[in-house]
């Protein structure tokens, strides 16, 4: 087969690859989601896109039909450039734990000046220059540019990879699901490694090679593609919290910041109840939520203070009320039963009533709110 044929072949294959990706993303949209799952199912369908859209080009250029002689070399740069820029995109907002949903722009603005310079030097500049000069130059140049962004947001996801996994590894979770949340995550980033390496053979071993090494290429993005659609799909990844000061409750009803006290202020020396993180760990460690019947006396009872003062305490440090408060750990308790191979028969009813929920509309009505996504820097579900 020669090998215009071949090209042909593995374009086609990752375009079919692409859009069926698409596809399941599409499908998978749902407008319940968080603002951050959102995004990064938006990241995703862009990253797919701009595949589709160079596949097609680069088919439509192996077969004839077009004939760009050199004028494509600006939209090529810029399309490795970005298309390295919204994977990097993609890993942020699994890992960041800002809680934030955008990169700084000037990893946008980059890639639109080099577009910029590159236009105005192929268009305005050099529009005369020999295609046979121009292909000599620019291949290794798109290499060598294509690998330098690779090397740099590869080094740029590894790092709030290895930080992401540090903070899970704190988290009160099973070892399984951290495992689970972090594996495919690195897997990508061995794939990622792979094309480093695929680049720098192709720099220094010639042309003559290209058509034993674009293969495995594709086959590498093929497989990058199925592990973060899958993963992607059954949402294994874990969005961090902010770190943030821990709260403290007195005896008298007075909520304090514990790391903004003074010594000398009379107020520290009263009696605190309730300390933030003993607050959180004692939800982690004992799950009251799970109660269907829970009441805030009885957590009242349980911290030695009083209604009034709890709920207090609970809308001032979390921004909520408690039945929202209470909501929030039953969310996420649902969150991880669902991701839990033994669980993937039960109905969402099932679930909702593992999870403490009174009723499966209590689960849909408090999903329906939706309340934590928008406003609460706590929780996230």
């Amino acid at each position: 087969m020669p090998m215009s044929s071949n090209n042909t072949l593995l374009f086609s294959s990752i375009i079919a690859s692409a859009l069926i990706c698409s596809t399941f993303l599409m499908y998978s949209y749902n407008k319940n989601d968080s603002k951050r799952e959102k995004n990064i199912v938006r990241i995703l369908m862009l990253y797919f896109g701009l595949n589709i859209i160079f596949g097609l080009f680069f088919i439509l250029r192996e077969i004839g039909l077009i004939v760009p002689r050199g004028k494509a070399y600006p939209f090529i740069i810029t399309y490795l450039a970005i298309l390295k820029v919204l994977f990097f995109h993609f890993i942020y907002l699994i890992t960041n734990k800002d809680q934030k949903n955008v990169i700084p722009v000037f990893h946008y603005i980059l890639p639109s000046a080099l577009f910029a310079v590159t236009f105005f030097f192929f268009y305005v500049l050099y529009y005369k220059i020999q295609i046979s000069e121009l292909d000599q130059y620019m291949k290794p140049y798109c290499l060598v540019y294509f690998l330098i962004y690779q090397i740099f947001y590869s080094y740029l996801s590894v790092k709030y990879i290895l930080l992401y996994k540090k903070e899970i590894r704190e988290n009160n979770i099973s070892n399984d699901i951290k495992n689970k949340y972090i594996n495919w995550l690195m897997s990508i980033m061995v794939i990622k490694f792979c094309f480093v390496v695929l680049i720098i053979a192709l720099l220094f071993l010639g042309s003559e090679t290209h058509y034993l090494l674009l293969p495995i290429f594709f086959i590498l993005i093929f497989l990058k593609y199925i592990i973060i659609i899958f993963n992607v799909l059954e949402k294994n990844y874990y969005f961090l919290n902010l770190k943030k000061s821990n709260m403290a409750l007195t005896h008298s009803g007075h909520i304090y910041s514990e790391s903004g006290l003074a010594d000398n202020e009379p107020k520290v020396q009263e009696k605190i109840v309730i300390h933030q993180q003993d607050f959180e760990d004692y939800f982690h460690n004992h799950k009251p939520y799970l109660i269907p019947t829970l009441k805030i006396e009885d957590l009242a009872i349980t911290f030695n203070t009083n209604r009034q003062y709890l709920s207090k305490f609970i809308s001032e440090v979390y921004k909520v009320n408690f039945n929202q408060y209470i909501n929030s750990w039953r969310m996420s308790e649902i969150n991880q039963l669902t991701s839990l191979k033994d669980n993937q028969d039960r109905s969402i009813e099932e679930l909702s009533q593992m999870a403490g929920f009174g009723s499966v509309r209590s689960y849909w009505r408090a999903k329906k709110t939706h309340f934590l996504a928008g406003h609460n820097q706590y929780f996230e579900s």
